[in-house]
Order: structure tokens, then sequence, then C-alpha cells
């Protein structure tokens, strides 16, 4: 969980978190989190229920 004081600054911070973070020895969905913090949909902030699905599923662009 990360906080700033705009949406931009809130995405740079959580993009930095997941970069810096390691887990060994189970499974993680860091990866996925990743994937959602560079989303283009998520980062503008135009995303709906079906969202993660579309994610999931590879119609996504990714920065």
């Amino acid at each position: 969980m990360v906080w700033a004081p705009d949406r931009s600054q809130a995405l740079a911070r959580a993009r930095r978190a997941l970069a810096e973070l390691t887990v060994q020895g189970v499974a993680s969905t860091v990866e996925l989190h990743r994937r959602i913090v560079g989303w283009d949909k998520f980062r503008d902030g135009v995303f709906h229920t079906e969202s993660l699905e579309e994610l999931l599923a590879g119609d996504w662009e990714y920065a």
C-alpha cells in the first residue's frame, strides 16, 4: 500500500516498491501487481469491473 499527494506519484511509489520487493520460498502475486501498476488503463483510471479479466486475457498495453 502506498500514499502520495496525487495518483501519478502514488503509482510511481507503487512501481518502486514492487520493483524492490523480493519474495522467496512461496508463490506470490507480485508480478501481477507489477503488471497492474504499469497498465495504461490502471494508470489513467479508466478501468472497470471486467478490467482484470482483460489484463489476464492479454488485452492490455503495458508500460
